[in-house]
C-alpha cells in the first residue's frame, strides 16, 4: 500500500498539483493543505481506485468537475470540506462507486436547487408512520446486530429482496413496497430508512435522503445517507453500503429523515 502526501504545507494548492499527487499515489492520498481550481487547471481526473484522505482540508471546485475515467473503480473521499458542490462525471457505461465519508458540503447559494444542503421541511413533507409489519421484519432481519452493522444487513436485504421498477414519483408507502416486493429508488430508500429507524439507528446516527440529478423523471436518482456514508439500496446495486450510482448527476438536495426531498402522495 502506497500513501502519498501533499507537500505544499501552509499554502493552497491547485488542481494541477492535486491531479499529480493522485496520479502518483497507489491506494491512498493524504491532503496536508487546501486545494482550489484556478484558471489553467484541468478537472480533477481520477482513473483508478483510491481513498483521498482530506484530514479536514478544503476542496474548492470553482465549477470544475470530478471526472472518473475507469470502469468500476472505488473512490472514497474522506474528511474533506467541499466549498462548493462536487459535480461528478463518468466517462464509462458502468459508473464507478463514489463514497463520501465524514465530508462537509458548503452550498454555493442555498436558494439554488442544485446545491448541497440539509433542509428541514417544518414537518410538512415527511415519511409516513412506520407500520408494525416493517418494524417486525426489520428486527427479524438484523437479529442481535446493532448500529451500523445492522444498517449494512438491512441495506443488503433491501437491495436483494426489493426489485427496482421504473415509476415516477413517491407513490407508495414503505409497507406497500414490502408487500409488492418492488418499488422505484425513492420507495426502496424510504423502506430502508424506515427499517433503520425501526431498529434504533436514528438514536446515534444521522439518517438522510439524497436526491441527485434534476426534477425531470429519468434524470434523477434517490438514495440514503447515514453519517455522510452514501447507501444505495436500489436493486441494481451489487454493493449498496457506501456506494451510490451518481454518474454525471449533480447533487440536488439532501434532507434529514423523515423530511422528504420532494412532495409525496400515498
Amino acid at each position: 500500500m502506497t500513501c502519498v502526501m501533499a507537500s505544499d504545507v501552509n499554502q493552497t494548492g491547485n488542481f494541477t498539483k492535486l491531479n499529480s499527487m493522485i496520479n502518483d499515489a497507489d491506494d491512498n492520498a493524504n491532503l496536508t493543505n487546501d486545494y482550489e481550481y484556478i484558471d489553467g487547471d484541468g478537472d480533477l481526473s481520477i482513473s483508478k481506485s483510491i481513498t483521498i484522505h482530506g484530514n479536514g482540508h478544503s476542496l474548492k471546485n470553482n465549477n470544475a468537475s470530478i471526472v472518473v475515467s475507469e470502469d468500476n473503480s472505488d473512490i472514497i473521499f474522506e474528511n474533506i470540506y467541499f466549498l462548493d458542490r462536487p459535480s461528478i462525471i463518468s466517462n464509462n457505461t458502468h459508473f464507478s462507486n463514489i463514497t463520501f465519508i465524514n465530508c462537509k458540503f458548503e452550498p454555493v447559494n442555498s436558494t439554488q436547487n442544485n446545491t448541497i444542503y440539509f433542509d428541514r421541511y417544518m414537518g410538512i413533507l415527511t415519511s409516513g408512520e412506520i407500520s408494525p409489519t416493517v418494524k417486525q421484519l426489520a428486527k427479524l432481519i438484523v437479529g442481535k446486530s446493532k448500529g451500523l452493522k445492522a444498517a449494512k444487513i438491512l441495506a443488503k436485504w433491501v437491495g436483494k429482496s426489493i426489485e427496482h421498477e421504473t415509476a415516477e414519483g413517491f407513490y407508495q408507502t414503505a409497507e406497500m413496497t414490502l408487500f409488492r416486493k418492488c418499488g422505484n429508488c425513492c420507495s426502496q430508500t424510504d423502506l430502508f430508512l424506515q427499517m433503520c429507524v425501526a431498529v434504533g439507528l436514528n438514536r446515534n446516527h444521522k439518517l438522510g435522503y439524497v436526491h441527485v440529478g434534476t426534477m425531470m423523471f429519468g434524470k434523477r436518482h434517490f438514495f440514503a445517507m447515514i453519517d455522510n456514508v452514501l447507501v444505495d439500496v436500489d436493486a441494481k446495486s451489487n454493493s449498496p453500503w457506501g456506494h451510490a450510482n451518481i454518474g454525471n448527476r449533480d447533487f440536488y438536495r439532501i434532507t434529514e429523515y423523515p423530511y422528504l426531498p420532494l412532495p409525496r402522495e400515498y
